[in-house]
């Protein structure tokens, strides 16, 4: 029960929950993500639990990729989304681009 909830709760983070979202949509929420990601500070004392964060999003996108009844946009914003999460993993590591692309 527990991984159901939070594989519901990062269906609604992405806004993969609706079914009636067009890719557009999700696009521009995805590049709104990866804007915030950019913006938010991160001390030195919180990169691991951000690294955990952003891994467990990227896991959950997967399982969703993988078992959720998706449409093409949604099924697209999963895999875009777990590449942002990607991204932001290494932003961690100092290599933030990634997520400048996406945020473009």
């Amino acid at each position: 029960m527990t991984v159901s909830k939070l594989l519901q709760s990062t269906l609604g983070a992405f806004q993969l929950d609706n079914p009636n979202a067009t890719w557009e949509q999700l696009a521009e929420h995805l590049k709104d993500i990866a804007e915030n990601i950019l913006a938010t500070q991160t001390h030195r004392d919180n990169l691991e639990d951000m690294a955990l964060l952003y891994s467990e999003w990227r896991s959950d996108l997967g399982e969703i990729a993988i078992t959720a009844a998706l449409t093409a946009p949604q099924a697209k914003a999963a895999v875009m989304g777990g590449r942002i999460m990607e991204a932001a993993e290494r932003r961690l590591a100092g290599e933030p681009m990634e997520l400048v692309v996406v945020a473009q």
